[in-house]
């Protein structure tokens, strides 16, 4: 037997248990789903954007409602950056269940670009609006 103490679950230390949250890498996360190949090619390409974003979340260390502050900021910008008349666009409400209102906020998301790229090859159109959105945030 080992002298040693044994080591319990709370002494364990974990890096992304202590790793500060990385709101702009999470954005970039999030606008690479958003513009991606797949999208044209899949009929269930809005689930796999949405399971990306969820597995950025714990990969960035970003909260529910962090990522919510930060799509609305994407929101924002993407409205700047686009032909779109921000009077005419919806305000997405997040209420109640934070991860049901950040899958809502995605897809209000996808929608939003949708309408900004009306027109022409959607994925360039997507990444056209999306990347001068991402240099406009500042979080």
């Amino acid at each position: 037997m080992s002298s040693q103490p044994a080591t319990t679950l709370r002494e364990v230390s974990h890096p992304a248990l202590h790793a500060s949250p990385d709101e702009s890498g999470f954005l970039d996360d999030v606008a690479r789903a958003l513009w991606s190949e797949f999208r044209d090619a899949r009929e269930d390409a809005d689930l796999t954007v949405r399971l990306l974003v969820g597995a950025s979340l714990r990969r960035r260390c970003v909260g529910h409602e962090t990522a919510c502050r930060a799509l609305m900021a994407l929101r924002r910008a993407i409205i700047d950056s686009s032909e779109l008349d921000a009077a005419s666009e919806p305000v997405p409400l997040v209420v109640g269940d934070r991860r049901q209102g950040l899958i809502n906020l995605v897809g209000y998301l996808e929608g939003l670009l949708a309408r900004a790229s009306q027109g022409g090859d959607n994925r360039l159109c997507r990444r056209q609006i999306l990347e001068p959105a991402l240099r406009e945030i500042t979080l």
